[in-house]
């Protein structure tokens, strides 16, 4: 028999979104299952293994009463305790659906426990408001598997808002390991802005592992202690976590500055270039010597190119401190208590955009660290979510503070070389190239929400690696550099061609720090951006990766910008997008 832990994770693995809508199921002459509501002389079913399949009444087997669908849990349950055929019987949960959820209570509320976590798996596929309750008793019960399979089973039927507002009780749990299990769905809903439930959990080492996906969403100095913990943990997840989190806090203590040092002589790429991105928004004098070593070691293009990105940015930065006065602004003044967070950092931007002095940098980095300690999860919806003005607001402080190339994205270079010929293209992004990857040209199902049956037009790539360092593709000019909320941070270089033809690159979801300005001229491999932070407001609200084009043509004011098409428009249009794969393959 399979022991429980071993069969929790079975179900872990094998999970998968569950339909909500109860209907007749039959079984076909040739023995698969299929749902119909059975109308008609000629009839239209979905399978179970998916699909959809036209029968007659004469091809039906025979219908199932509710006794049979008891039955027929009572046997799977019977083989899923004993660990087998679980991915089949997932298939057939998702058939029977809400008629199977009184049987599967009925063993939910058994004793034994692996009978108890098969129920729980089933009900992740065959689910009903009726489950709720009794599910949401089992997770609060004192045995953690349990917890833990109820958990991920409402995670996967309950919306994140309804779920969150359910477990907020719990978030105090003195059970530190419910607390850390909890804190996923809280989170999810809404962060919270007095740091108490994360504080609490980053004192020990379970509750800070559960919260390190989300500490890039936390500004606050008070959490780099657990951070450097985290960073000093075996494992690399949660190593990048941490440096994550350390970036967004714009930690600059000395042993966060050691522990980062460290970080450039990791053996870890993605870690390195986490490095250089620290030190290319925070380090001063004393980093230029350690990454020109870093420069001189690197044997990556790609981490070579981030480090020599932060190399240009330190030392202009350290200049332009050195240049200044130790003034403070008189516009401080007008500064008010009762001011909205979004107008106190509004001021900072107008000191900051003026030839501020030494004061007036200090003065900003506490205007900014009190007007936002956090930033809520945010996923794409197509509507400008409320936080938006706010966010938006903090990032051009942050740019303008730690003198970021682009400016408050007004930069412009009026004074760059002419443009010389692409003579060859590389990959975005180390790692780049993947055959199965079909993401350009793929058309969204008809079910696929706002993008529905339309076909993206460009490549998503880099799934996961925030602040991973982005280069140009080609030698070329910067032609826009421009914030959208439903893109985030985008970026086109035009590039010419050997033979005179030019084409434009463009790359979507990127971090609001960039490292050129409009106008400029790039080459091929100098790091222009870094890919944005996981479902923030500066990528559009994604998970982090970087959507790559390719366009046929001389820049046009950026009227031919977008992400998807219609399939009609993609099929028959002229609408100059190339794949981008098979454009950098013939290309290198």
């Amino acid at each position: 028999m399979m022991n429980a832990r071993t069969l929790l994770c079975v179900c872990l693995i094998v999970l998968a979104s569950a339909a909500l809508s109860a209907e007749k199921w039959v079984f076909l002459k040739d023995g698969r299952l299929c749902l119909s509501s059975l109308e008609g002389e000629q009839c239209i079913g979905r399978l179970a293994e998916g699909g959809a399949i036209e029968f007659s009444k004469d091809q039906v087997q025979g219908t199932r009463t509710p006794e049979q669908v008891e039955q027929a849990v009572d046997a799977m349950i019977t083989e899923m305790v004993l660990g087998q055929n679980m991915e089949a019987h997932a298939g057939r949960f998702k058939v029977f659906r809400a008629s199977a959820v009184p049987a599967l209570l009925k063993h939910l509320a058994a004793k034994p426990l692996n009978e108890r976590l098969s129920a729980l798996y089933g009900l992740c596929f065959a689910w009903s408001p009726a489950a709720l309750n009794p599910v949401m008793k089992a997770f609060r019960g004192s045995d953690a598997q349990v917890s833990t399979a109820a958990f991920n089973t409402l995670e996967r039927n309950v919306q994140a808002a309804q779920l969150g507002a359910l477990m907020k009780d719990l978030a105090d749990d003195p059970d530190i390991s419910k607390a850390a299990l909890v804190f996923r769905a809280v989170e999810a809903a809404a962060p919270d802005p007095s740091l108490k439930r994360v504080k609490r959990l980053m004192v020990a080492a379970e509750g800070r592992s559960a919260v390190a996906p989300y500490l890039s969403h936390y500004f606050s100095l008070e959490l780099v202690p657990g951070m450097l913990e985290l960073l000093a943990s075996a494992k690399v997840d949660e190593q990048r976590n941490a440096a994550l989190g350390l970036i967004a806090a714009s930690a600059a203590d000395e042993k966060t500055r050691n522990a980062m040092s460290a970080l450039l002589r990791n053996s870890d790429a993605d870690l390195r270039q986490l490095a250089a991105e620290y030190f290319a928004r925070t380090g001063g004098t004393d980093a230029v010597p350690l990454l020109e070593n870093a420069v001189t070691a690197e044997q990556i293009l790609y981490v070579k190119a981030a480090f020599e990105a932060a190399l240009k940015v330190t030392k202009s930065r350290a200049a332009e401190h050195a240049a200044m006065q130790n003034t403070l602004s008189a516009r401080w003044s007008s500064l008010n208590d009762k001011d909205t967070p979004i107008a106190k950092l509004r001021l900072c931007v107008d000191v900051l955009k003026n030839a501020p002095g030494t004061k007036d940098i200090s003065k900003a980095q506490e205007v900014l660290r009190a007007a936002v300690q956090c930033e809520p999860q945010h996923w794409y919806s197509g509507k400008k979510p409320e936080w938006n003005e706010l966010i938006c607001a903090r990032n051009s402080v942050e740019r303008l503070l730690k003198r970021a190339p682009c400016g408050d994205l007004d930069a412009h270079d009026n004074n760059a070389a002419p443009p010389s010929e692409a003579a060859h293209f590389i990959p975005p992004i180390d790692g780049y190239f993947d055959a199965k990857r079909k993401s350009f040209g793929f058309q969204i199902p008809a079910a696929g929400g706002l993008f529905a049956d339309s076909v993206h037009i460009g490549d998503d790539c880099g799934w996961h690696r925030d602040l991973c360092a982005i280069v140009a593709t080609g030698s070329g000019i910067v032609r826009q550099m421009s914030y959208v909320p439903s893109w985030g941070h985008i970026l086109v270089i035009e590039h010419t061609l050997p033979k005179g033809a030019k084409v434009c690159s463009l790359y979507g979801h990127v971090s609001p720090f960039i490292y050129v300005k409009e106008g400029e001229r790039v080459e091929a491999g100098q790091k222009i951006a870094s890919i944005g932070r996981a479902n923030t407001i500066e990528n559009g609200g994604y998970g982090a990766h970087l959507h790559f084009g390719i366009h046929e043509g001389a820049y046009n004011a950026g009227d031919w910008v977008c992400g998807y098409l219609s399939a009609v428009q993609f099929k028959y249009g002229h609408h100059g997008w190339l794949n981008p794969q098979a454009f950098l393959q013939e290309h290198k």
